[in-house]
C-alpha cells in the first residue's frame, strides 16, 4: 500500500512540473494512464479477468499472437523468453508460462509519461512494437476472442498515449 501511496506522490510531482496552462493533451495522457493502471489491476485482481487469461493460456494455437508478443516486448520482456532461439519467432509455448504470472504485474506498473532512461533493446522500442500490430484492428480482434480482444485495446492505448506523451515532450 505504501508503494501505491509513493506511486501517486510521484505522479502528482511530475504532473505538476510538467503542467502548462490549460494542458489538455497532458490531462488526456494522465486519465488513460488512469485507465491503463485500473485495467491492468483487474487482470491481476478480478476473477472473471483473471478467466479470460487462463482461457487464452489454455489455447493450444493463437491465431494472433502479434498481440501478445507487442504487450510482452512493450512490457520490457526479453525476446529470449517468448521467442525462438535467435530469431523474433514467437513462441506460444515459451510466452505461456508468462501470460498469468509475470504480464498483469508489469501492465500494472507501466508508465506512459515521462522519459525512459532504462536501457531498452530496438525490439522494445515504441515503434517496432507498434509495427508489429499495424495491420490489426479492434474490430477483428474481439470477432477472433474478446479477452484478446481488451489486451489488445490495452495495448494500443498505451502505445498512443507513449507516443502522444513523446511528441509533447519534444514540442515543449
Amino acid at each position: 500500500m505504501a508503494e501505491a501511496v509513493d506511486a501517486l506522490e510521484l505522479d502528482a510531482d511530475y504532473f505538476d512540473t510538467q503542467m502548462i496552462q490549460d494542458d489538455t493533451i497532458l490531462k488526456d495522457i494522465h486519465d488513460n494512464q488512469r485507465t491503463l493502471e485500473i485495467e491492468a489491476k483487474w487482470f491481476q485482481e478480478k476473477e472473471d479477468w483473471q478467466k479470460i487469461l487462463a482461457n487464452i493460456k489454455a489455447f493450444r494455437v493463437l491465431k494472433m499472437p502479434h498481440i501478445l508478443q507487442s504487450l510482452f516486448f512493450l512490457n520490457k520482456i526479453e525476446r529470449e523468453r517468448i521467442c525462438e532461439p535467435n530469431s523474433n519467432k514467437f513462441s506460444w509455448k515459451k510466452a505461456k508460462e508468462l501470460l498469468e504470472t509475470e504480464l498483469p504485474n508489469l501492465m500494472a506498473t507501466y508508465k506512459v509519461w515521462g522519459e525512459k532512461k532504462d536501457d531498452y533493446r530496438p525490439y522494445m522500442r515504441i515503434n517496432y512494437v507498434e509495427k508489429i500490430v499495424a495491420d490489426l484492428n479492434q474490430e477483428e480482434v474481439d470477432l477472433y476472442h474478446l479477452g484478446v480482444g481488451k489486451l489488445y485495446k490495452w495495448l494500443k492505448m498505451a502505445i498512443d498515449n507513449r507516443k502522444q506523451d513523446v511528441i509533447r515532450r519534444k514540442a515543449i
